[in-house]
């Protein structure tokens, strides 16, 4: 009997604990952390009074900006203030932004003050509409908190607490408050650059100075010129402040004359209630020099101020074994494209070169780095050699002088190496009166008797014997370095697609339209990639540069090839005029072409 009865029990308490629960409200979907409200102090006034319109955005974060209050019909704005909120709410934290305005009526009226509708982070949102009354006035506010200089300050913050704390309005000298609505708000665009006037090669800024007199959304968009005639180091500094930002770029002049930067041009996103804004510089004319006709023979197109060291990785070794000499020029100039030191070849050396390494920054308006080029060099005779001085020449624009580095000469102590490895490495000089070549022993000649009698030669001794043996050994010679390059071609992908690159080139530039210069800049792009055998996709035009350069293309043929890809860039994102024709492209791959070293 006792257990039924704890068992009714159990099952009463049960039964009411679900109906409890089943009674309790369901808790409301979770709201958005997102909202925006309005109200104002007071719905009756007169044409004496002035009301207070505040507008509150609240979000999850600190991201909420200052809201721009449109044109409102019956109403002036006499004035406006700022302020920010935080606050926890069941454990949950939201921060908004208070704005408030002070509005003036006009005329008499139900005056309205339209519902404010504002997208943010993909939320809509918006506030209803306010009626205001407005009766006419009889020359005095009929409202005490609006009455005097400080009632604005008091209806927001009670008893004028805001003024009195900072002893004046603080938002006095604002220029945001002279505009409220932002009807005047422009962009300020200033292009300039630290040089009217340079060389051929020498670095110039560029810099587009941007600002705003009224608060917007969202970092400018930069569109830079096409900076023809310039080469541009990329990627361009953009240093940003409080009330505006800076972008400047790099440029090394390519060619003489008087040359003009285009403009840039410059869009910023508006406001919750501005418009967009959108603006261009104005051209600069650059006079650009040519360089002084009397270049030393060492010079290669290096325009700047830079060293020149060369260290060897030992300065003893043996015949047939390598030894390493690391060149480095460092400075300032423009590394992108600085040229390599012309080496010369020495009779007691045989003499590889690696690939260029190139490291760069921009400091204080000048492109400084370092490039470094490492010679393999294997001597080819034992004994105490040199390695002979490198003379590196270079045009500085500070003094307009050329300039002329040289490394001492470096000795090393070769001694005798292995004979397998020395027969294999013999001197490249033959001159009988090079002092550095080895003496060789030379037999004594031997008198030989002349035949007595006049019998003649053998087959065996007569030229046109072995000239009517030796043609068919040539012919199937040729026959053979034929397949053998056939089958070679055949196997090799690479080879075949290098080879014929510029034929390819050359008949779809024929067929191409002479203006349409997007398809004359995707043809060339095509000749490149099949020549080097690899996408280009995502390679930068520097580096693209420092690639033709090491294949043996003149830093001028380098220029141009990358200006024309630039223009086809441009051309098909910006709808600029077409200036090249595939006429001058052809021109561009000839000699593309012939410099390139396979």
């Amino acid at each position: 009997m006792n257990m039924k009865r704890i068992l009714f029990f159990l099952c009463g308490g049960i039964a009411a604990l679900a109906l409890m629960f089943a009674l309790t409200p369901a808790p409301a979907h979770a709201q958005s952390p997102y909202g925006l409200t309005a109200h104002v102090d007071a719905d009756h006034i007169t044409t004496d009074d002035t009301v207070i319109l505040t507008i509150t955005l609240t979000t999850p974060d600190y991201s909420a900006p200052r809201i721009h209050l449109p044109a409102l019909d019956g109403f002036n704005v006499l004035n406006s203030q700022t302020t920010s909120q935080f606050s926890v709410v069941n454990g949950q934290a939201s921060a908004g932004m208070v704005n408030a305005f002070q509005l003036q009526p006009t005329r008499v009226g139900a005056l309205k003050i339209p519902a404010l509708r504002l997208e943010l982070n993909g939320q809509a949102l918006m506030t209803e509409p306010i009626i205001v009354n407005v009766t006419q006035g009889n020359g005095a506010p009929s409202k005490q908190n609006n009455s005097g200089p400080g009632a604005f300050g008091g209806s927001l913050l009670g008893g004028g607490a805001f003024n009195n704390f900072f002893g004046a309005d603080p938002f006095a000298n604002d220029p945001f408050f002279a505009d409220p609505f932002n009807r005047r708000a422009s962009l300020n665009l200033q292009a300039l650059t630290d040089k009217q006037s340079v060389y051929v090669g020498e670095p110039l800024e560029y810099a587009v100075r941007v600002s705003s007199d009224a608060m917007l959304l969202g970092e400018p968009d930069y569109k830079p010129p096409k900076f023809t005639g310039f080469w541009a180091h990329q990627p361009p500094l953009i240093q940003r402040g409080a009330n505006g930002s800076e972008i400047t770029t790099l440029l090394f002049p390519t060619q003489a004359g008087n040359l003009t930067i285009d403009p840039a041009t410059i869009r910023v996103d508006g406001g919750f209630f501005s418009d967009a804004l959108e603006k261009q510089t104005e051209p600069i004319a650059i006079q650009v020099k040519p360089l002084p006709q009397n270049a030393p023979p060492e010079f290669n197109g290096a325009v700047g101020t830079f060293d020149l060291t060369a260290t060897p990785d030992k300065t003893a070794t043996r015949v047939g074994e390598p030894l390493t000499v690391k060149y480095q020029i460092r400075g300032a100039g423009n590394f992108d494209t600085l040229p390599d030191p012309k080496f010369t070849d020495h009779a007691a050396w045989r003499a590889y070169n690696g690939k260029a390494q190139t490291t760069s920054d921009v400091q204080n308006g000048k492109l400084v780095g370092a490039k470094t080029i490492e010679r393999t060099l294997i001597p080819t005779r034992e004994g105490n050699l040199i390695i002979p001085a490198l003379r590196y020449a270079y045009f500085d624009p500070s003094d307009a002088q050329y300039h002329v580095l040289e490394t001492e000469p470096i000795q090393v102590n070769v001694a005798p190496g292995d004979p397998a490895l020395t027969q294999n490495v013999a001197p490249s000089s033959n001159n009988p009166n090079d002092a550095s070549a080895p003496a060789k022993n030379v037999a004594a000649p031997t008198l030989k008797a002349a035949p007595l009698t006049g019998a003649p030669k053998p087959l065996t001794a007569q030229p046109l014997f072995w000239a009517m043996f030796l043609v068919p050994i040539g012919i199937v010679a040729i026959d053979l370095a034929f397949g053998l390059r056939k089958r070679y071609l055949d196997s090799s992908v690479a080879a075949r697609r290098s080879s014929r690159a510029y034929r390819n080139a050359r008949k779809q530039l024929r067929r191409a339209r002479s203006d349409d210069q997007v398809q004359i800049a995707r043809i060339v792009l095509a000749y490149l990639e099949d020549k080097l055998n690899r996408s280009l996709l995502g390679v930068a035009h520097s580096q693209l540069a420092q690639i033709l350069i090491a294949q043996g293309v003149s830093t001028e043929a380098t220029m141009q090839t990358i200006d024309l890809l630039r223009r086809g860039e441009t051309l098909e994102f910006g709808k600029q005029r077409a200036d090249v024709c595939a006429r001058d492209a052809a021109q561009i791959l000839a000699r593309v072409e012939e410099e390139w070293a396979e």
